[in-house]
């Protein structure tokens, strides 16, 4: 078995038994795998590990430092874990121009999630301009998932980190945030499939509700069409219903 599948090996189990030493661990073996120390294996050489190691590392962290994780081990190494997630993605960045693939993607996705969290707590212009910061991290993830059929996937993971970021934002006063990003990842949730109809759903009802804010009305109702075309929903139709009658009310 090849170092580097020993790092993916591990790196998947201190996920899955919720471990952090253990990432930690894979974290020294992939920079011993590029650079070995005098401690290392004897005889060990330098190697090539996939561009897309630390990204994977830097996932993994982020999983195990997940806010809504409450192990005991995952509150214990929050902290070393957001660390770890945000030195694995500066090293993949900071690679000779990272080619635009999944796994640039991915590091932005990652990026986005970190600078999201580094907002909470935060209030006025210092949570805004966070906020802000993220989602135009998956935005630049988006333009890579979108120009490529192969990382057609990432545009639903790419939503779910723009909606778990922009819920800071949700809300009457500071909904006008949104607006130049979240009608472009609507518009890319449209290729998603028809098992993805209320996430779709859900997502543009989100957004008529800025436009509403907006005193956007006519885009506001478009938004609710398609919203309610794509729910099956009864109770998701009667929301939609009484948005529409109060943006028409506003037109």
């Amino acid at each position: 078995m090849s170092a580097e599948r020993k790092i993916r090996e591990v790196i998947g189990r201190a996920t899955a038994t919720c471990q952090p030493q253990l990432l930690l661990e894979a974290y020294k073996n992939m920079c011993q795998l590029v650079a070995p120390s005098a401690h290392s294996e004897p005889n060990l050489k330098p190697q090539n590990p996939s561009p897309e190691l630390p990204v994977l590392i830097a996932e993994a962290a982020l999983e195990l430092s997940a806010p809504e994780r409450t192990e005991d081990e995952a509150v214990m190494f929050r902290p070393q874990m957001q660390e770890l997630a945000d030195r694995c993605i500066t090293k993949f960045l900071g690679a000779v121009k990272p080619p635009k693939n999944q796994a640039l993607s991915r590091a932005y996705l990652a990026q986005a999630t970190l600078v999201a969290r580094s907002a909470a707590g935060r209030k006025g212009e210092g949570l805004v301009d966070q906020t802000l910061k993220a989602l135009d991290l998956v935005l630049k993830a988006l333009e890579i998932a979108t120009g490529d059929a192969r990382y057609s996937f990432l545009v639903y993971n790419a939503s779910v980190v723009y909606w778990r970021t922009s819920r800071a934002l949700q809300r009457k006063g500071v909904y006008k945030h949104l607006l130049p990003s979240m009608p472009t990842m609507a518009e890319a949730i449209k290729s998603l499939g028809e098992e993805d109809s209320e996430w779709k759903s859900k997502f543009w009802v989100a957004l008529a509700r800025v436009y509403d804010d907006c005193e956007e009305a006519d885009n506001a109702l478009k938004c609710l069409n398609d919203a309610f075309d794509a729910t099956e929903d009864d109770d998701c139709k009667t929301e939609i219903v009484r948005l529409m009658v109060h943006a028409d009310r506003n037109r």
